[in-house]
């Protein structure tokens, strides 16, 4: 089996061994529809998330002040401070946009994990992304030498994130943007690959700070609504996805009337309301019951550890109770959940999509679990891999030129280098590309958030199909494949070419 992408904690846990859930006994709501006590567990795979309530400056490891780098680019690290609580609201100021003179360099902010493959290792997994300063980098020259950004110099702000730390996400998050913000004056920032939850894009909305995110901590309209300073062009909301995952459920006949589905979610408020509002009605309406099993989100690294026990007791009782189909709205689930399930001997229909990995899960010892999986896929970097489908499944100029671009950085020697160094690449290029839009007008990130509003479908995102953004539409996802399992390379592929539109 190959454990990649898990390792950074970063989009999505493929596999086994660095993401999963964990364990608290307690259901959402107290109940699951059956009546039954629902199981509860930190996890998923993140890098700099948490809970979102508990902010605050500090870290051993981690820091707020920047020291001048090689190549025209900064970096970050750490200092202490003492821990604050309350809302992420009240601990940020807002502030007017930073100024941009004319001709004047401007910032923009990029993190980066360099302890990777020390993280996978303490999970059993291994990792090889390469070093991602040099693939930013690479985007960055890039972007310098065709206009940079709106006609100004582009000079990367890189700050590290140890994921071995024991550091609360939040504490960190906070450190983050205190870094891009305080001292560095980013115009635009990413945490490409990674699950950050909404303590950034809050914080980077005080300062006018355009947020490009790459990752599986899922959003929907309530929170684009709340934070107009972020883009997700590689994502879908959850509403969209938990709207697919129930239509395929009941198009193609997995469930009847009468039948129990279960469903597990990750404590993410974008994916409690599509839980909510979209699946468990969908169901209701055709006279399907659901059984919802809930995943808190981890605070820290070390929350991780504690994954295990709830997908042993989510495979358990759905066990028992019958279940014969089993969705997933919960990054990092899968793998834990179904290993678990095959050690009991049970085999459910799993749902998944490309929040799950799926690339990463491949071998003999899942063939009987997934034989009969049905998956929606949209990121063939992860769905599939990229560097040994080279190209990668489907005509994308983004990615394309992305890869050009990375032959320079020299990183590139696998499907988890390929996805890491296409992600950060396409994250600085949706910028460049972004200033392209405006014109003459300041880099300012209110006017770069104009100018991402501007793409449409003319700027594909690197990392999935099709791509179409608005000011009224702010994740970029437009359609899926079919994935399936393989017992020919015990491995996820593509059913057909056939895309399918989400709603």
């Amino acid at each position: 089996m190959r454990h990649w992408l898990v390792a950074m904690g970063l989009a999505t846990c493929v596999a086994a061994a660095a993401c999963g859930s964990t364990v608290q006994q307690q259901g959402r709501g107290g109940a699951t529809s059956d009546g039954l006590s629902g199981a509860s567990a930190n996890g998923g795979t993140n890098v700099q998330s948490g809970a979102g309530d508990n902010a605050a400056a500090s870290g051993s490891d981690l820091g707020a002040s920047g020291s001048t780098g090689s190549g025209g680019s900064t970096s970050g690290k750490g200092t202490s401070g003492s821990k604050t609580t309350g809302s992420s609201s009240s601990k940020v100021a807002t502030t007017g946009a930073p100024t941009v003179a004319s001709g004047a360099p401007v910032e923009v902010g990029i993190v980066i994990y360099p302890d990777v493959s020390s993280f996978a290792a303490e999970f059993g997994g291994t990792a090889d992304v390469g070093d991602q300063q040099k693939e930013a980098e690479a985007a960055v020259n890039w972007a310098n030498a065709h206009g940079g950004l709106a006609g100004h110099k582009i000079v990367p702000v890189f700050f590290t994130v140890q994921l071995t730390s024991a550091t609360p996400y939040d504490q960190t998050e906070q450190q983050i943007c205190s870094v891009f913000t305080q001292d560095h004056h980013v115009v635009a920032a990413t945490t490409a690959g990674a699950n950050v939850d909404n303590v950034m894009p809050e914080c980077l909305k005080a300062h006018h700070v355009l947020y490009i995110t790459i990752g599986h901590f899922m959003h929907d309209n309530t929170d684009w609504a709340q934070y107009p300073f972020m883009y997700s062009l590689a994502e879908t909301s959850s509403t969209r996805l938990g709207t697919a995952m129930a239509r395929e459920t009941l198009n193609r006949k997995f469930v009847a009337k009468g039948d129990k589905v279960g469903l597990m979610v990750m404590e993410e408020p974008a994916l409690l309301r599509a839980a909510d509002k979209v699946v468990k009605p969908m169901f209701q309406a055709q006279g399907i019951s659901v059984t919802e099993y809930t995943v808190p989100y981890p605070t820290s690294t070390p929350d991780i550890a504690n994954s295990v026990a709830i997908d042993q007791s989510a495979a358990l009782k759905m066990a028992s109770q019958g279940i014969k189909t089993v969705l997933f709205l919960c990054p990092g689930c899968l793998s834990f959940f179904a290993q678990n399930a095959g050690s009991q001997h049970y085999y459910p229909r799993y749902v998944f999509s490309s929040i799950d990995g799926p690339a990463g899960l491949t071998g003999s010892q899942y063939a009987d679990s997934f034989r009969s999986a049905f998956g929606l896929g949209w990121e063939p970097l992860q769905d599939v891999g990229g560097y040994s489908h080279n190209p990668a499944p489907g005509p994308n100029s983004t990615r394309d030129l992305c890869t050009a671009i990375e032959k320079a950085s020299g990183q590139v020697s696998g499907d988890q280098s390929f996805w890491a160094s296409t992600i950060l690449c396409d994250a600085v290029l949706t910028m460049w590309q972004a200033g392209q839009k405006i014109g003459t007008l300041p880099p300012t990130g209110d006017n770069l958030v104009q100018g991402v509003g501007m793409f449409g479908q003319s700027w594909p995102s690197a990392m999935n199909y099709s791509t179409n953004v608005a000011p009224s539409r702010h994740d970029g996802v437009e359609a899926y494949r079919a994935l399936k399992w393989d017992d020919g390379c015990t491995c996820f592929v593509y059913a057909a070419p056939t895309f399918f539109p989400f709603p």
